[in-house]
């Protein structure tokens, strides 16, 4: 079966499939098998009254309002709103987002990933990784970047590239006996839960899973390697 080219992933085109070609990503395949190379866990959340000045945390708290617009200068402009968790507040600071911070909904629970400040007796948080706080999914994938493709851009052409090599038809390559034997999950299930697991069971599951082709990949290429080498010997005599 002919390997799809990266370029024709959603998201992608000629522009970044030479981006992605530099981290050795041409084609569909090398795609998603482009693993993130850290997560952000979600799942252990850090009440606000608990949360120390200078640290990096989570927190899950409701919008208090709108954020609001101030334009420090031009080229500069800060968007500030205040969440809350019922008990005590942060106040959030976003810079040049504005996207971000007209997507935040006041009164809608979220949960905020960043590093925690103290300024004049209040905690505040600067530019936080923000998501929904009914999302299934607690872990966030962190991929290794290069020059104008960050890591949240390279995540959302992984996933559209995920649902492409879902669609299409590829075999596993461990067959189903082995697959049983070591209860191995499926191809499918570990790439999913690579990129974007919902916890550290379905981590480890697809980890162990691809840790094992890898090295069943790499023992099938040495017997080749070791046939080919003695069906030379063989003829030289």
């Amino acid at each position: 079966m002919k390997e799809t080219s990266v370029q024709y992933v959603k998201g992608v085109g000629e522009k970044r499939a030479a981006l992605l070609s530099k981290m050795g990503i041409h084609t569909l395949r090398d795609l998603v098998h482009f693993y993130p190379r850290a997560y952000l866990d979600f799942s252990v959340l850090t009440p606000i009254v608990q949360l120390m000045p200078d640290t990096v945390c989570c927190f899950s708290a409701i919008v208090g309002y709108p954020p609001v617009k101030n334009e420090i200068r031009r080229g500069m402009t800060i968007y500030k709103t205040t969440v809350t968790d019922g008990v005590a507040g942060v106040n959030i600071i976003i810079f040049n987002n504005v996207y971000l911070a007209e997507a935040l909904e006041t009164g809608k629970e979220y949960i905020f990933y960043g590093k925690v400040t103290a300024n004049r007796g209040s905690f505040e948080m600067t530019n936080p990784i923000i998501v929904d706080a009914d999302t299934e999914c607690t872990m966030r994938p962190i991929y290794p970047q290069t020059a104008n493709l960050n890591s949240r851009a390279i995540e959302k052409i992984v996933q559209n590239g995920l649902k492409l090599y879902s669609e299409e038809s590829h075999e596993d390559i461990i067959p189903d006996i082995i697959r049983q034997t070591y209860k191995l999950c499926h191809e499918q299930y570990a790439l999913k839960n690579i990129h974007s697991p919902k916890n550290t069971v379905e981590l480890e599951n697809a980890r162990r899973r691809l840790i094992f082709e890898e090295l069943l990949t790499l023992q099938s290429g040495m017997r080749m390697l070791k046939g080919r080498d003695r069906g030379k010997t063989e003829l030289t005599i």
